[in-house]
């Protein structure tokens, strides 16, 4: 079952809630549960980074917290470079205009990881391409 899950920002009742650590341990206790945390556990974005590097199901769409935050080109490093195979698009929409996140992303992207980022990953993770 594709799992995705509002996970960073200001969601949950404590900072601590969207703790990436706490999703890393859902992936070792559930390791076919493949899981996208959108908003990327922000402002945990190292641990993030760290989850979905380590655990195989664990994937990131950080959406907006990627864009004009603090920790927001940590995620845009990973994305070129370590996790290029683990990261989606996303948006936030409507809190963040379509145009202007594809825009950044388009912007900051290494030209070759745009197709797996903006597209690839989502398919595969949905299982909608081999």
């Amino acid at each position: 079952i594709p799992l995705m899950i509002s996970f960073g920002g200001l969601h949950g009742t404590t900072p601590e809630y969207c703790n990436a650590t706490h999703a890393a341990i859902v992936a070792q206790e559930f390791p076919k549960l493949k899981m996208v945390l959108c908003h990327a556990g922000w402002p945990w974005v190292e641990t993030a980074v760290q989850a979905a590097f380590r655990e195989p199901c664990v994937y990131l769409s950080p959406d907006l917290y990627s864009f004009h935050v603090a920790g927001g080109r940590d995620y845009i490093e990973a994305a070129n470079y370590m996790l290029s195979q683990k990261f989606m698009f996303g948006s936030a929409y409507p809190c963040a205009d379509m145009e202007s996140a594809v825009a950044y992303y388009l912007e900051n992207l290494r030209p070759e990881v745009i197709e797996n980022i903006m597209y690839k990953n989502a398919a595969n993770f949905l299982k909608l391409e081999n």
